[in-house]
Formats: structure tokens, sequence, C-alpha cells
């Protein structure tokens, strides 16, 4: 039961706790934040975060280091329930508009 006498299923309790604590990061973290995240530790930071082109919740995590570090993209695959996608650019550029 949660702290208002209401039951709690496990989904809801698995929602709220995501497995992977780069995904976790990536759900709860603002644009700027920084933090060391996973085992083994990897330092991350949120660098933007914006809707998909279909609508969903994306962010946009540099792990590393500015110099040699690598960018990776969470997406909303479901309500509280973020996961790794590959980007539709491979250069992290957004498409030229005609």
């Amino acid at each position: 039961m949660d702290d208002g006498g209401t039951a709690t299923s496990p989904n809801q309790v698995l929602l709220a706790q995501p497995a992977d604590p780069l995904s976790a990061f990536a759900a709860r973290a603002n644009p700027g934040q920084e933090e060391v995240v996973g085992s083994p530790p990897v330092r991350a930071r949120m660098l933007r975060a914006y809707n998909s082109g279909g609508g969903r919740p994306c962010r946009e995590v540099l792990l590393g280091n500015a110099a040699t570090g690598t960018k990776t993209l969470y997406c909303e695959a479901a309500p509280g329930v973020w996961t790794s996608v590959r980007p539709l650019l491979g250069t992290g550029q957004v498409a030229a508009r005609p």
C-alpha cells in the first residue's frame, strides 16, 4: 500500500524504480545536471530534453567527459518506462529543412 492507504501493484513499483541506472537518470534529470551513476560508475550529464517527432519525451545524455565522452539517447517507451534508443542521425546534428 502507498502512504494514502491505496493498494500499489507490483508493476507500479517496478516502473518507479528502473533497473537501468542510466535510464533512471534520464527520466529524472534536468538539462545540465550531472551525476555519477551505474556500476562501474560513469559520469552522466543531461544535455537536452525534447519531444521526438512522434511526441515521445526524449533525453540526450553524455557519458564521460565532453572531449571523449559518448552521447546516448533515452526516450519514454511507456509512461514511466525509459529506454535507450538509436538516434535517427548518427552525427548528432539536426536534419536541415528545405
